[in-house]
């Protein structure tokens, strides 16, 4: 806790102080995949001889007690460098087929 009638005689907001710092260790789930082949005596009545349907999730979870939206965006001089947002999370979907 900061005392603000002294904060002048000791200035606590020193750029070497670690009065803010916090641990960033993190163990993140950044990517998966997942994919179906379809079998090939059912597609082969539609005129295929193959066909793949796969889902591709990016930046999935982070388990962390950083108190940031993403530890990953911290500078390395120590700030925060997220403006306040976390990674964005993103989605595919892929088909793939062959005549």
């Amino acid at each position: 806790m900061s005392d603000f009638t002294r904060l002048t005689l000791y200035n606590p907001y020193r750029y070497n102080s670690t009065m803010f710092l916090e641990d960033g260790s993190y163990f993140k789930i950044n990517s998966a995949t997942l994919g179906y082949n379809f079998d090939r005596k059912w597609i082969q009545r539609y005129g295929l001889t193959s066909a793949r349907i796969n889902f591709t999730a990016n930046n999935i979870y982070t388990f962390s007690r950083y108190a940031g939206p993403d530890p990953e965006l911290v500078t390395s001089v120590g700030r925060d460098g997220s403006n306040g947002y976390p990674s964005k999370r993103t989605y595919s979907l892929g088909v793939s087929v062959q005549f």
